[in-house]
């Protein structure tokens, strides 16, 4: 007997609602649309937030590497952050700072085109970054897949 008029009155109260929104539509809209911009900005600053938090976390040191990031202006005087700097920076900042025990340099990945690695059925679109001797002495005991290349100079 409660179901029935539990029942009842769900459907009343839908019907309500759905006269209500039928009679005041652009208020309706307007509520939707400012109710669903605000949850995606919402799940968007914890996507973000999240993984600012998670940087470095499987690294053993995760708490004490840094990493350069370097404000370029440009003739419309508009300002790019990006994460490439200078090679000699990382021997600079290790000589000149006493805080700073390892400094490595890796490249930006636009230095180096697009290309396939793969294994057997498995391939991965990837870009190249060349790293210094340095970085494998910051990546202790993290695994890491990579290539070892040996380059020569025949000239």
């Amino acid at each position: 007997m409660r179901s029935a008029k539990h029942q009842k009155m769900v459907t009343h109260n839908i019907l309500i609602i759905l006269r209500n929104f039928k009679r005041f539509k652009s208020s309706f809209l307007i509520n939707l649309l400012g109710l669903s911009t605000g949850l995606a900005c919402a799940l968007l600053i914890y996507l973000w937030v999240r993984d600012e938090v998670m940087m470095d976390k499987f690294h053993t040191a995760g708490d004490r590497l840094m990493q350069v990031l370097e404000f370029q202006k440009n003739a419309e005087n508009s300002i790019r952050v990006t994460n490439s700097t200078p090679g000699l920076l990382a021997e600079k900042l290790a000589s000149d700072v006493p805080e700073i025990e390892y400094a490595a340099v890796v490249t930006p990945p636009y230095w180096f085109e697009p290309f396939q690695f793969g294994y057997k059925e498995k391939h991965v679109a990837t870009r190249a970054r060349l790293v210094f001797a340095r970085f494998w002495d910051l990546a202790n005991g993290a695994s890491f897949i990579c290539c070892r290349l040996t380059f020569q100079r025949s000239f």
